[in-house]
C-alpha cells in the first residue's frame, strides 16, 4: 500500500509499532479501534489509529492522512506520523486528555 509522506518534514515515519506501549483502547466503531499509547523513547502519550491494508481502504487512508497534515490549528489534532507492517497501517496523533 505505501502511505506517502514524501518531502514532509512535519510528518515522522516510525519504524514499527513496537516504538510504542498500548496502554488501553480509546474507541473504535465502524473503523478499526484507537489506542492510547506512549512513546518508550519519550514517554509522551499519543493516539494510533490503525486500518487494515487493503486496496478498498488505500485510498481514503491517504487521503485522511493528506487531510490531517494540511491541519495547523491548536484546536486540531495533529497527525504526528505514519507507520506500516505487513497488516495494517497506522497514524500516530496527538493525543489530547479529555478531548
Amino acid at each position: 500500500m505505501g502511505i506517502s509522506v514524501e518531502n514532509d518534514v512535519s510528518i515522522r515515519t516510525f519504524n514499527n509499532l513496537n516504538s510504542f506501549t498500548l496502554l488501553k483502547r480509546l474507541g473504535g466503531g465502524i473503523s478499526e479501534p484507537v489506542y492510547l499509547a506512549h512513546s518508550n523513547q519519550s514517554k509522551m502519550k499519543f493516539a494510533i489509529k490503525s486500518e487494515t491494508r487493503d486496496r478498498s481502504s488505500c485510498h481514503s487512508w491517504q487521503k485522511e492522512v493528506n487531510i490531517l497534515k494540511s491541519f495547523n490549528h491548536d484546536n486540531i489534532i495533529s497527525l504526528c506520523g505514519v507507520m506500516e507492517d505487513d497488516r495494517k497501517a497506522y497514524m500516530v496523533m496527538d493525543f489530547m486528555d479529555g478531548g
